[in-house]
């Protein structure tokens, strides 16, 4: 599972995932549903971010890896999931059904605020292309915060890259530069 994660991390993509769902293979095999579980949402999340045209398998293993994982007590791993198959709802414009999925992420997250920040941060994004740019200012605000209190680097610059797109929508030239500045000096940190 690490070495399927570092090979994704590291840009080969196809032993990456060859090796992520070996790992899923053979967490089957030895019947430990709580490695299962990371094995499922782990690949579902590789295959959604760093394959294109593979969103349909990585939902399929996501809807299955959250399912294993509330079984199980993982709330986190189950919250993970969750936003992952929020995102894929975003890309595809179906924003309802994405805000849902966010929402089941959010309740399964509790207070955890790494988990929060990137709900937050999708469902921004989402409010972001309804139009709705209030909400969608509270919700990319409110990611940048968690990811700062997390110390998630990653996540605070899309949440600050996010919010300059907002802000570039609505013509607020200076509070966009800012954004968009911050968003890239926290990319170039992490």
């Amino acid at each position: 599972l690490e070495a399927g994660e570092s090979a994704v991390a590291a840009g080969a993509l196809m032993a990456g995932l060859d090796t992520l769902r070996r790992a899923v293979w053979d967490a089957r095999q030895l019947g430990d549903r709580d490695l299962l579980a990371r094995a499922l949402v782990t690949l579902g999340s590789a295959l959604v971010h760093a394959a294109r045209g593979t969103d349909e398998e990585g939902a399929a293993v996501l809807i299955e890896g959250s399912g294993l994982a509330v079984d199980i007590g993982d709330m986190g791993m189950a919250s993970t999931a969750q936003r992952e198959l929020g995102y894929i709802a975003l890309l595809r414009g179906q924003y309802q059904r994405s805000l849902r999925w966010l929402d089941g992420a959010r309740e399964l997250a509790g207070e955890h605020t790494g988990h929060r920040g990137w709900i937050e941060l999708i469902a921004g994004k989402a409010y972001t292309d309804l139009g709705r740019h209030a909400v969608a200012r509270e919700h990319l605000d409110e990611a940048v915060a968690l990811a700062a209190d997390a110390r998630d680097r990653r996540c605070e610059s899309f949440a600050q890259a996010s919010s300059g797109r907002l802000l570039i929508q609505r013509q607020e030239w200076d509070a966009a530069a800012a954004a968009l500045t911050a968003s890239l000096r926290l990319a170039q940190e992490d």
